[in-house]
């Protein structure tokens, strides 16, 4: 299998299963889910309550979330090119802050 999945070059991942690193994308955006005040302790009860408890989860994420692996702008600040804006008006107010 392994001479298989090398012949054209694929490196397989010999990670386990519940490891924080096995997908350094999706594992954050869970971990960020799953510590949310809001997030039910035992079961959404059905699929459309889970539907829209991940809406609203969606829209915080992309609209309100600050990202601190960006300089804690928000996605939209980022998808939209506002987060140069963003940054230096904090800037400004760190440098007003300190004086």
């Amino acid at each position: 299998m392994l001479t298989t999945l090398q012949a054209p070059g694929v490196i397989p991942s010999f990670s386990r299963s519940s490891v924080g690193n096995n997908n350094p994308y999706s594992e954050p955006l869970l971990w960020t889910m799953k510590y949310r005040p809001d997030y039910p302790a035992n079961d959404f009860g059905n699929v459309i309550d889970a539907r829209h408890w991940v809406e609203g989860f969606v829209g915080w994420y992309n609209l309100e979330y600050l990202h601190s692996s960006m300089g804690f702008v928000t996605l939209d600040h980022r998808h939209r090119g506002l987060d140069d804006a963003v940054l230096a008006k904090l800037v400004e107010v760190y440098r007003r802050a300190k004086t």
